[in-house]
């Protein structure tokens, strides 16, 4: 986790960007109590811009008080050191120095914080303290997986769930995905599922779909918090098996308008047999009635641990005469989903990785923030990581970018779009990208504070180029697609990381008019090809157009059933699949109605499907099928 000085000793010649990296790194099957190792990037450069070439090393502190460090270690020139014999419970505060071969030495970078993980205590023939003799404690953490099996595979015998992607180790064995990568899974929600409200901008509406995907009757209690995270109104419904009911938040009691929190539901049936979204309309003004300025969803989600990542960009993407000085605003949400409140930490990146700005934030249990990510000022591309300082907090992070049509920030717009909270993946990524009428950007991050590489791969019809990107700490980069696929075309990309939990990418899309302006925009992220069925709703009501897209990078026959919430079964068939097959629902439904696309493919992690809901040259809702 990169950190930046916050400045330099009067006299000390070192760059003022001297980069801190403490990555407290979990070792797995070999982790040893009271252990903990920190790495770090050091400077290159002086304050005036010339070589580095008399640095004389790092002193490291730590203490048991923020800014109070009872103890330095002069470390030399290495960049990485195993702190030993830390008490187990215990809470560090750590921070580093660099010091030139003359003495002079920079000041403290930002400060991390570490809590030990206590130790079991130790028993003979009991060596977690649980009671059990380890020869009747064969599986320490009850996953399923043996200790031994744990060991060989390099997942933590101690956790049930090594990656914190709420699917535990054994399970994720058994599915075929990474137990080791939290972006390798298949979903799994809880019976308390949360989403994001939002009555700013005049009246927009918040519809929060839900989906019953189970065989059975499914009791479903909603309950809208507000933007102090009191409760205010409570909903109580049912839902049939494969049905679906779409709560009108916006009509809730306690809504307030210009304001904003959370709506959560909780269910009554097995984990997993919900799924939905919520989703945002801004109508047009009544000069223009029945349209929409913009559309987007939010998936049900139950969360993430440790760090994550959202793609920042404050520049506008029309290419019409005038309108690129229209405002852009990002608005970061962060909601904390834990029961203690926690900390931690924003972080702007620029393109190239450098750290624009850093802001602290305390969140009380519930809480939730909406933080101006366009601060960083305008025409900037890069993107913003939340940093708790607790890696088993657990919160919600997005970024809802609005593209406004004017420059004064009068609340009238081209389109907005929100974007998920991501994290790095090693895994094999796939996403859709086209070029239909729209302009589209993949944007590849690295998530980590090394230098990465990914191999990106697109292919279409009966083409297909590759590019390598390489990238620096906390950098990523944009690729144009529109030169390489061509106009109107579908296809692609594959993107294979050369580290761990390294990379991130989403596929912007930018759907244009006659002049080139900007008439909507949607994304996709990468991921991981999981699963053995795929589910998620289609819906022709508002004139909605549903197209689902299959992505198969091999050639298989995929079994596809649409169903209507009554039972109706409008189309059972199948697909061939090779590349990409976009799929248009409604030759299959009629207009005004809505139900459950399942999607089973011949073999289990071998594709990933979307569905897109578009009204004209308005809106797209991309949701993934999972």
């Amino acid at each position: 986790m990169l950190r930046q000085l916050a400045g330099l000793m009067t006299g000390s010649r070192f760059q003022s960007a001297l980069l801190l990296l403490l990555s407290l790194v979990a070792y797995g099957s070999e982790a040893l109590a009271g252990e903990v190792q920190i790495r770090w990037q050091g400077p290159t450069k002086n304050r005036d811009g010339s070589a580095l070439t008399d640095l004389g090393g790092f002193k490291l502190y730590l203490g048991s008080q923020s800014g109070l460090y009872s103890q330095s270690i002069d470390v030399g020139k290495n960049e990485s050191y195993t702190l030993l014999h830390l008490v187990p419970g215990e809470r560090y505060y750590l921070a580093l120095t660099a010091y030139d071969t003359s003495g002079n030495e920079s000041d403290f970078s930002s400060e991390r914080m570490h809590i030990v993980a206590p130790e079991p205590t130790p028993r003979e023939g009991d060596i977690d303290g649980d009671g059990t003799p380890d020869t009747e404690d064969p599986d320490i953490d009850g996953d399923g997986l043996s200790n031994d099996e744990e060991r060989q595979l390099g997942t933590n015998p101690r956790a049930a769930d090594s990656d914190g992607d709420w699917v535990d180790d054994a399970t994720e064995i058994a599915d075929g995905t990474n137990p080791l990568d939290a972006v390798s899974a298949t979903v799994s929600l809880g019976r308390t599922i949360c989403a994001d409200w939002n009555s700013f901008l005049g009246g927009m509406w918040n519809v929060f779909e839900h989906v019953n995907l189970s065989a059975h009757e499914v009791r479903v209690e909603t309950t809208l918090f507000d933007i102090d995270g009191a409760p205010s109104s409570v909903l109580q419904f049912s839902l049939p098996p494969g049905g679906q009911f779409d709560a009108l938040v916006h009509d809730l009691a306690g809504m307030e308008q210009n304001s904003y929190g959370r709506v959560c539901s909780r269910h009554f049936g097995q984990p997993g047999d919900l799924d939905g979204r919520m989703v945002y309309y801004r109508p047009q003004p009544e000069t223009n009635a029945g349209a929409f300025q913009f559309a987007f969803g939010m998936q049900m989600t139950r969360g993430k641990h440790g760090s994550q990542f959202v793609p920042l960009n404050t520049m506008h993407p029309s290419l019409a005469a005038g309108e690129q000085a229209n405002f852009v605003s990002n608005w970061l949400q962060l909601t904390n989903l834990s029961e203690t409140t926690e900390a931690g930490s924003i972080f702007y990146y620029a393109h190239n990785g450098t750290l624009l700005l850093e802001e602290r934030h305390v969140l009380s249990s519930g809480k939730r923030l909406d933080l101006p990510g366009h601060a960083v000022g305008a025409s900037v591309i890069g993107m913003a990581e939340w940093r708790p300082d607790n890696p088993e907090a657990v919160f919600l992070y997005r970024n809802i970018r609005y593209l406004f049509d004017n420059p004064q920030m009068t609340e009238s717009f081209d389109t907005a779009f929100q974007v998920e909270g991501m994290q790095g993946s090693g895994e094999e990524l796939l996403v859709p990208v086209d070029t239909v009428l729209r302009s589209t950007v993949l944007e590849v991050m690295n998530t980590t504070g090394d230098t990465v590489g990914a191999t990106v791969r697109l292919a279409w019809g009966d083409g297909d180029a590759e590019r390598r990107v390489e990238l620096a700490p906390y950098a990523s980069e944009h690729i144009i697609l529109d030169g390489i696929l061509g106009p109107t075309r579908i296809g692609y990309a594959t993107i294979e990381p050369d580290s761990p939990r390294s990379i991130a990418a989403v596929a912007m899309h930018y759907g244009r008019g006659a002049d080139l302006g900007i008439e909507y925009m949607h994304g996709m992220q990468a991921q991981p090809a999981v699963g053995t069925r795929l589910r998620g709703s289609y819906n022709t009501h508002l004139g909605q157009d549903s197209w689902l897209l299959m992505v198969s990078p091999e050639p298989q026959q995929v079994a596809l059933t649409l169903v209507r919430p009554d039972g109706t079964e409008r189309y059972a068939g199948t697909q061939y699949v090779h590349g990409v097959q976009a799929v248009h629902l409604n030759a299959f439904e009629e207009p005004d109605h809505y139900g459950l696309v399942v999607v089973r493919p011949e073999r289990p992690n071998s594709m990933i499907a979307w569905m897109l809901r578009v009204r004209g040259q308005e809106y797209v809702i991309p949701t993934p099928l999972r």
